[in-house]
């Protein structure tokens, strides 16, 4: 596979033509076999691309699910942060605004970064910050550590929500 100057791929593929059949008449093979074996080889290494894009394309989608869902979803369960930490209205306004806040102020940076060190590395990054820090906000015994723990996961966010959008 070989890139173009304006960043496309195209695939060099033998169909048998004068190129294939006639390297491969000088070599002493039948040009038609040589063209279908690269064809076969060539299929199956399509096939696997599109798995590989297939996955990045649903890893990719559920990261970006999760950030907006995370966003939402501590709203719907506010009443029941409250009565398990016994924390009042500012502490739940905290638990909330700190994902929200971190969020916005990280993702300019967070795309800058991606573009300096590469939006696949800075993703799966954000992903993996995201990920142990939904575990951590599972796991918080009290309000003060919940915000923390949203905190972190509204950085893991940043990281995560620019790349998507490439």
């Amino acid at each position: 596979m070989r890139t173009d100057g304006t960043g496309g791929r195209r695939e060099r593929r033998g169909r048998g033509g004068a190129g294939a059949g006639a390297s491969a008449a000088a070599a002493g093979g039948d040009g038609a076999a040589s063209a279908a074996s690269w064809d076969a080889a060539t299929s199956k290494d399509a096939a696997a691309g599109d798995r590989s894009r297939r996955l990045v394309l649903l890893v990719m989608c559920v990261g970006y699910f999760l950030v907006l869902l995370d966003v939402t979803i501590v709203n719907v369960a506010l009443p029941h942060i409250a009565s398990g930490l016994g924390t009042g209205g500012s502490g739940l306004q905290w638990v909330v605004d700190a994902y929200t806040v971190v969020l916005a102020a990280g993702m300019l940076g967070a795309g800058t970064v991606g573009d300096l060190y590469g939006h696949k590395r800075v993703v799966l990054g954000g992903l993996a910050v995201f990920g142990l820090a939904s575990l951590g906000c599972g796991l918080a015994p009290g309000p003060g550590s919940l915000t923390a723990f949203r905190a972190v996961q509204g950085a893991g966010a940043a990281l995560l929500l620019p790349g998507t959008w490439r």
